[in-house]
Order: C-alpha cells, then structure tokens, then sequence
C-alpha cells in the first residue's frame, strides 16, 4: 500500500478526526466540548444556525438553514463521538491522525462517522460556494452519545419533535457501502432487541462420565431453545412478536 496525500480533503473534515472525542472516557470531555466547538464553526461559517442541545452525558449539536418555510426540510443525523484508539500498537498509522492509503482514508471516526456527516456537510458548503442558496431547508443533528448507546436521542426526538427536529426527510448519515464498485442507498436500519437467559438444571456440578446423557445439559436445552425462536424461512415465532410492526406502505418502496 502506499501513503498518499491529504491535501484534497476537506480541512474541517481532517481536524475534527484529530481532535479524540472518545465518549466512553471520562478524560476525553474537554475534547467532547472541542469537537461540538469545532461543529458549531463550520455550520456559522455555512450561515447555518446552531445550539447545543442538553444531553444527559455529551450534549448534541444542532444546526438548521431555513432557506424558504414553503421548501422540503431535510433532517440530517450524525455523531461526533468515536471508540477509542485502542489498540494502538495495531494500527500502521496514528488513530487520530487521517492517513490516505490506496485511496481510502484511514483514522478513528473516519468510517463511523466524522466521514460520513462531513461528507453532507460538505456538499451542502459546496452546492452554497456556488448557488449561494439551497433548494431545501436544510438541519443537521450532530450528537455526541451514539457510541455509549444514544441514551438521549429518544428524549430529543420527543423534546424537539415539533419545532427544531421537524423535517420531511430525515437522512442517517451513519451507514457504509457494502461494495467498493456499486453505489448504495440505505433505506432503513434495524433496531436491538436482547435479552440474557440463565439456565440452571441442578444445584452442583455433575461428572459427565457418570451423569452424561442422563441429568439435562444446560448448554444443549439453551440450543434448542434458541433453535425454536425462528422458523425455517427465518420468521420468528414468539407469539405477538409482529402484532406491533407496521407494514411498509407502496409509496415507500
């Protein structure tokens, strides 16, 4: 592989990948609070409005441009916050310093998502370089949890649903191509549901030499409990499961 320039890329891009903005270590605050700062620069310097928006651990950035009321409002969803660098002796290149290699750009936050934001960032700054308007309003949601579990967003969502995050297309700047050569568009993203099951068969240990095959194995009974939540096309048959899912209407598809 060789090392390659970074001189084309956006500045604004490269300087929010070096500032360490790890929201799982209490030590890394100050740089939660830089890179919101830094935010907030490049949306003013777009002639966006912004604020920060109260979180209960890293507060989210927000920043809108209202071009006309009667225009489409597009909603765009990102984070700042990233995992740690750790660990650093495998990385061929400093995790917070952007390195350009056969093309692709290598740095924590990179690919998940300082990338993936800037890249509508900067095409918003570009279409404003030389149109010097938007042909839709336009707000960005920039929060700073989305690595800890976003234990805020829902919270937002409601809190600013009718005012500030109202849209009529909302945008997760937070996907990836699953194809160097084919262009992709991700339409929706799956949700977790997770559980933790313990399964005790006896009150002590028992010699399988002696016990194999007779007392029930706790390992094998979760196996086959967990075999018996889907079916053979994939449906899973937990009863009322799909009551609550909404069918995907014809005009989405």
């Amino acid at each position: 592989m060789k090392s390659e320039t970074t001189a084309n890329l956006p500045s604004e891009l490269l300087r929010s990948i070096a500032i360490q903005s790890v929201s799982t270590l209490p030590e890394r605050r100050q740089d939660m609070a830089q890179a919101r700062e830094h935010l907030v620069d490049v949306f003013k310097t777009m002639g966006f409005r912004t604020s920060i928006l109260e979180a209960k651990e890293h507060d989210a950035v927000y920043a809108e441009r209202i071009e006309k009321p009667s225009l489409p409002t597009v909603l765009v969803y990102g984070h700042y916050d990233v995992q740690p660098g750790d660990p650093e002796d495998e990385w061929r290149s400093p995790p917070f310093e952007a390195t350009v290699r056969d093309g692709k750009l290598f740095a924590r936050g990179a690919a998940d998502n300082k990338g993936q934001h800037f890249v509508h960032i900067t095409a918003v700054k570009r279409i404003l370089e030389e149109a010097k308007s938007l042909p839709v309003n336009m707000k960005f949601l920039i929060e700073g949890e989305e690595e800890i579990g976003s234990p805020s967003v829902q919270d937002m969502a409601k809190r600013y649903a009718s005012d500030l995050l109202k849209c009529d297309y909302l945008i997760v700047s937070d996907g990836e191509a699953y194809a160097e050569d084919q262009p992709s568009i991700d339409t929706s993203l799956r949700g977790l549901l997770y559980v933790e099951l313990k399964l005790q068969t006896a009150d002590h240990d028992l010699h399988s030499g002696i016990f194999g095959g007779i007392a029930i194995n706790p390992a094998i009974e979760l196996a086959r409990i967990v075999s018996l939540l889907k079916d053979m096309n994939g449906k899973i048959v937990i009863p009322g499961f799909y009551d609550r899912v909404e069918r995907v209407s014809p005009k989405a598809l």
